[in-house]
């Protein structure tokens, strides 16, 4: 059996998302959805902010293979 290693986790961005999914590096920020709680995340790596934005509509998110290793966000919401 392989030998496991261990590693260290730290906490960089306090949240409290509900359900975050789909991470993407985009440049020096990390993307995310917080699919029940309603709300689009960006982490900027170079200052250590963060925002995020609203989406009362969302119901899904997946990460879709871009063309030479990169990679699309998909959104999708409800209207009406």
């Amino acid at each position: 059996m392989a030998k496991v290693e261990s590693i260290e986790a730290t906490l960089v961005v306090k949240t409290d998302n509900i359900l975050g999914e789909c991470p993407l590096w985009s440049g020096n920020e990390v993307l995310w959805v917080d699919i029940d709680g309603k709300k689009f995340w960006a982490y900027v790596l170079l200052t250590s902010t963060f925002a995020f934005r609203d989406y009362p509509t969302i119901n899904h998110s997946q990460i879709l293979p871009g063309n030479r290793g990169s990679s699309n966000l998909l959104i999708t919401r409800t209207t009406g």
